[in-house]
């Protein structure tokens, strides 16, 4: 490895943004960072290749991909990150080929620096190995990045190997992921980071309003919506009382009622109408699996924030 004097490759302290100034497009800076792929220090080296990965130079892409293939290299992981962020089309076959790398972390860090490239051939290039194969190292990765490309086809399989994962860290990820690709964003995160009464008061805050778009929706009968106003207000109660698995049994009785009761507007196109089947599954999915006796707390975020959600949905159809 060659040595250099730190003071040649890397001109200002680790600690300030690295990145900033060599997005000038500075030739001599973009040399120094990657001179400093080779530093003796290892926190210089994961810096420099992050900050390459910043500079959107063609130039940088050549000596990321010699430290993504050199197996002796300590900083593949971010060599291939960085590789996705710069979004070159030399940068695409080595990070295809990293996916069945045999460490997980730069099997991990392709997924990530694909998902960076974005479009749809990326999606259906992440989708398709996704689907090749259960890797439950890589699976929770592939959920993540593909929930936040937008790809619903993720949720199924993730709510059904929930129960494959001990770790609740992972578990939690998972299921803010489905909740994330059925398109309510963060929503479960941001419920998850609240203390537990502003926690409290947002869900019976979106069931609340769950239950009025129901009530108000147009796409449903007289009748339906009249059950689901008694529906919901079991569900609220459950909720209050702290009885998951009545709450669990009242989200039943509401999936059902619209699945039942949901009627076409007219110039509906199905697949509007697919997105509500897609987040009744979900949730129906999540019911069957064992996993969610053993997170309370989860249950009641992830319950909410998809009843609310799927009410949403019923009430836009009247648009």
């Amino acid at each position: 490895m060659l040595l250099m004097p730190r003071s040649t490759i890397w001109p200002q302290p680790i600690g300030r943004a690295p990145g900033r100034r060599w997005r000038s497009g500075n030739p001599l800076a973009l040399e120094q960072l990657i001179q400093a792929l080779a530093d003796a220090s290892p926190k210089v080296r994961r810096s420099a290749a992050q900050a390459l990965g910043e500079t959107a130079s063609q130039e940088a892409t050549q000596p990321l991909i010699r430290e993504l293939l050199d197996r002796a290299s300590d900083i593949r992981s971010e060599a291939a990150e960085a590789l996705g962020r710069l979004g070159h089309a030399s940068s695409v076959d080595p990070l295809i080929d990293a996916l069945d790398d045999t460490d997980p972390r730069v099997r991990i860090s392709a997924i990530r620096g694909l998902a960076e490239i974005k479009g749809e051939e990326a999606v259906e290039l992440l989708y398709w190995h996704f689907s090749s194969g259960f890797d439950g190292l890589t699976f929770p990765t592939l959920v993540d990045v593909l929930s936040g490309l937008g790809d619903r086809r993720v949720v199924k399989p993730a709510l059904l190997h929930l129960e494959q994962f001990p770790s609740p860290a992972i578990r939690l990820q998972l299921l803010n992921s489905v909740c994330r690709a059925l398109g309510a964003g963060d929503l479960f995160y941001n419920l998850l980071s609240y203390e537990d009464t502003r926690r409290s008061g947002e869900i019976n805050n979106l069931l609340k309003r769950a239950a009025s778009f129901f009530k108000r929706s147009r796409a449903l009968d007289t009748e339906i919506r009249q059950e689901l106003r008694q529906t919901f207000e079991r569900l609220i109660q459950a909720f209050e009382t702290d009885n998951g698995e009545w709450m669990a049994e009242s989200s039943r009785q509401a999936i059902g009622a619209v699945r039942d009761g949901i009627h076409p507007v007219e110039g509906q196109k199905p697949s509007e109408l697919l997105v509500l089947y897609v987040v009744i599954e979900a949730i129906n999915d999540f019911l069957e699996t064992d996993a969610r006796r053993d997170m309370p707390t989860a249950q009641e975020i992830f319950l909410s924030v998809c009843l609310h959600h799927l009410a949403e949905q019923v009430y836009q159809l009247d648009d």
